[in-house]
C-alpha cells in the first residue's frame, strides 16, 4: 500500500513568452551588427545599427534652426514688454519657436531610430540582413526571443480541464534531457478548440540555464488528485487478455492469473482497487510468457515499487521522467476504470 500521486501528462512545443522581428523604422544602409547570433541582449541595447551621418547632420541643422528662433523670440517678447511690437507678431515668432521645437526633436527620433534596438531582455535568435546592404522602412532585421522564460503550450480534455487551475505547480521534461523542472499553470483556455475539442493549457517555466530549449516538444504533469493508501503496482505488470485485464501473482511456485479492478493511474504506476492484496508476489517481468498454473522461478526480486532493481536505467523508473503509456494499454483510458 501507498500514496500515489494523480495527474494530467499534456505534451506541446515549448514557446519563448516573449519573441519579436524588429525591424527598422528608416531607411538606409547597413552600418554594424552590434550582436550576433546566440549572444545575450538587454533592453535599450543596440542590434543593428544604421549608417546616421545625414541624419546626423539634420538633426544639428534643426538644432540650430532651434537655437536661433528661441533668440528671436527673447528679442521680440522684450520688444513686445516695451510696446514696440504687435501681439501677432508676437505670436508669429513664438509659433516659429515651437515649430523649430518640434521639426529638432523629429529629427533626433529618426536619428535614434537609426539604432534598432531590443525591445526587451533576450538573445538574438536570427538576423535578416548583412552589414553594407541598403534596407527600406518597414524592413525585418532580426529576431530576438526570451527563452529564460518558456511556455509550454499543450491540450487537454473536457474532463480534464475541470482539475487544473490557474497557478497549479507542474513539472516539465524534455525527451533525452533527463531533467525535471518546476512551472507553473498560467493559463487555462475557457473555449474548446473547433479542430480537435480541446482545451488549450499553457504551463509557464523559468529557464535561466537554458536547459530547455525553445521549439521542442515537451511534456508536463500537473497533479491532479492524490489517492491515499491504495494498492499501487507497474503499469506494464498488466497483461491484456480476450477476457479483460490480467495479472500474475506466484503462489507455490505456480503462475496464478488474477482479474483486476483498476482506478487511478499515474505514469508507470496505477491503482488495483480489486483483485490484488499486500503480500502478493506479483510477477512484474516474464508475465507475458507465463500460462495459467504454470510451474516458475523466481531469479529477482524489485526493489522498488515500480518493479524496478538497482541496475535498471533511471528511464524505466518512476521518479526518472515522465513517461508514456506503453503502447499496449495506450487508448484503454475506459478499461482502466
Amino acid at each position: 500500500r501507498t500514496d500515489l500521486e494523480e495527474s494530467i501528462v499534456m505534451s506541446g512545443p515549448l514557446r519563448p513568452v516573449r519573441g519579436t522581428d524588429i525591424a527598422t523604422q528608416e531607411s538606409g544602409v547597413i552600418r554594424s551588427l552590434a550582436a550576433d547570433r546566440g549572444s545575450v541582449v538587454r533592453q535599450g541595447q543596440v542590434v543593428v545599427m544604421l549608417d546616421r551621418r545625414l541624419l546626423e547632420s539634420e538633426m544639428k541643422s534643426a538644432e540650430a534652426t532651434r537655437i536661433l528662433h528661441e533668440y528671436n523670440e527673447e528679442r521680440t517678447r522684450r520688444l513686445f514688454e516695451a510696446n514696440s511690437v504687435s501681439r501677432q507678431e508676437m505670436l508669429r515668432v513664438h509659433t516659429e519657436l515651437q515649430r523649430a521645437g518640434e521639426s529638432e526633436r523629429v529629427a533626433r527620433l529618426r536619428y535614434e531610430r537609426a539604432a534598432i534596438k531590443a525591445p526587451f531582455d533576450g538573445m538574438v535568435a536570427d538576423r535578416y540582413i548583412e552589414v553594407g546592404e541598403l534596407v527600406s522602412s518597414g524592413m525585418r532585421v532580426a529576431r530576438i526571443v526570451d527563452p529564460f522564460t518558456l511556455k509550454l503550450v499543450g491540450s487537454v480534455t473536457e474532463a480534464e480541464v475541470a482539475s487544473i487551475e490557474k497557478d497549479a505547480p507542474a513539472q516539465v521534461s524534455l525527451d533525452g534531457a533527463g531533467v525535471l523542472i518546476d512551472g507553473t499553470v498560467s493559463y487555462v483556455g475557457i473555449e474548446a478548440s473547433p479542430a480537435n475539442g480541446k482545451f488549450t493549457v499553457e504551463v509557464m517555466v523559468e529557464n535561466p540555464d537554458l536547459l530547455l530549449r525553445a521549439g521542442v516538444v515537451a511534456r508536463a504533469r500537473v497533479r491532479k488528485a492524490v489517492h491515499g493508501d491504495v494498492i499501487a503496482i507497474p503499469r506494464d505488470a498488466i497483461v491484456r487478455t480476450p477476457d479483460g485485464l490480467r495479472v500474475y501473482v506466484v503462489e507455490e511456485d505456480r503462475a496464478i492469473p488474477r482479474a483486476i479492478e483498476l482506478g487511478a493511474d499515474q505514469g508507470l504506476m496505477v491503482e488495483v482497487r480489486r483483485g490484488l492484496v499486500p503480500g502478493d508476489r506479483l510477477v512484474v517481468r516474464g508475465q507475458r510468457q507465463l500460462a495459467p498454473e504454470g510451474l516458475v522461478a523466481v531469479q529477482e526480486v524489485a526493489t522498488a515499487r515500480d518493479g524496478t532493481i538497482a541496475t535498471d536505467p533511471p528511464e524505466v523508473r518512476e521518479e526518472g521522467s515522465i513517461p508514456e503509456v506503453p503502447k499496449e494499454l495506450a487508448g484503454d483510458a475506459e478499461a482502466l476504470r
